[in-house]
């Protein structure tokens, strides 16, 4: 999933030709869960397409690069699989990741 997060980011640096490239990478961890934040300042999300973010086969890409299912994988990986959540919102300068999982220890 981060993987994924930081391979968008970059692509999006490429696509709107960032220089002064920046991903900030936090973690909180708070009773029984640790969230990580991932944000970028690679232009962010544009409002008319955060609400589709995650659905299957939704790409703001040329279509020889980006299949759509990137961010859906994300999503069904971090919910179904690791018993999290993830939400996006757009800041000033980017995208703004957060991931929320449960710690079992």
């Amino acid at each position: 999933a981060l993987l994924h997060l930081l391979t968008n980011a970059h692509q999006a640096f490429v696509r709107h030709s960032i220089k002064q490239r920046c991903i900030k990478i936090t973690t909180l961890r708070k009773n029984n869960t640790i969230s990580l934040n991932i944000i970028d300042n690679a232009g962010g999300i544009e409002k008319a397409h955060i609400e589709k973010i995650f659905d299957p086969y939704f790409t703001t890409e040329f279509e020889d690069s980006g299949k759509g299912i990137g961010l859906y994988l994300t999503k069904i990986l971090v919910v179904q699989h690791l018993k999290g959540e993830i939400e996006v919102s757009t800041t000033s300068s980017g995208s703004h990741f957060s991931l929320t999982l449960p710690i079992e220890c």
